[in-house]
């Protein structure tokens, strides 16, 4: 112990005895009072920190759950977002195959970087979800009709980009 420390040590043993000599010349119904008091406010501390601290630890977990579930769905994308980075391809070529794989004939034409579509077919399903592919790829509805013709075909024309 150094100098220092024993000074400091010195001065909060005269804080203590002052407090003490000044404790004692209290009336008995006030020293119970304050040691009262004290107690409450000691437990009050105690409880108070106690919650704080397991507050912030329910925050924490709630945020790493939260954080954890990210990741998980980050990794579940990352097929989808690979497949989607391979070579660029024409709108015109997206929009034949989306087609192709739903079963759909179209016929589109090209004009100023739109396509004009038009496409056929009984089942309004397969038309959405042919049209929701296309928004996975990036495509652009720019326009869309969508009329009942003759024998329940429905007819979708369409006017579609790529930003």
């Amino acid at each position: 112990m150094n100098l220092s420390n024993t000074a400091f040590v010195i001065k909060i043993n005269t804080q203590i005895a002052t407090w003490e000599a000044a404790f004692s010349r209290l009336p008995k119904r006030d020293q119970m009072a304050l040691l009262i008091l004290s107690m409450f406010l000691a437990v009050f501390i105690v409880v108070g920190g106690g919650y704080w601290l397991h507050h912030k630890a329910a925050l924490a977990r709630d945020n790493a759950d939260q954080q954890r579930q990210l990741l998980l769905w980050m990794r579940g994308q990352a097929p989808h977002l690979q497949a989607n980075s391979g070579p660029v391809q024409s709108l015109s070529t997206i929009v034949q195959t989306a087609a192709a794989q739903q079963g759909i004939t179209i016929t589109q034409t090209e004009t100023g970087g739109r396509l004009m579509v038009t496409a056929h077919h009984q089942s309004f399903a397969v038309l959405g979800t042919w049209l929701t592919k296309l928004a996975q790829s990036g495509i652009q509805v720019d326009q869309l009709d969508i009329e009942q013709q003759m024998g329940n075909v429905l007819q979708l024309q369409a006017t579609l980009t790529k930003p």
